[in-house]
């Protein structure tokens, strides 16, 4: 799939959850790259070559402890693979 869609996909289930202004984390494993977003909006707005192929290899969300504000918070963590021709 493409960035493009891969985004407008993941966007739109995060959005159905009302995750709004979860954070997101876009991790590539093929070269260890983090991406990290500080909500929804921000990861559908990032700049990205929008035809670049990926592998989706998994959507998880984890739970997490805020210390700063005292709370629990949403993280919702993205893992690809770069598609290579070869």
């Amino acid at each position: 799939m493409t960035m493009a869609e891969l985004r407008l996909g993941i966007v739109q289930e995060l959005l159905k959850k009302n995750y709004r202004y979860v954070n997101v984390r876009l991790v590539n494993t093929t070269c260890g790259e983090v991406d990290s977003f500080r909500s929804t909006e921000d990861f559908l707005m990032a700049e990205y070559n929008e035809c670049y192929e990926v592998e989706l290899i998994s959507v998880k969300e984890v739970l997490y402890y805020e210390e700063s504000e005292k709370c629990s918070k949403i993280r919702v963590i993205i893992l690809i693979r770069d598609l290579i021709e070869g």
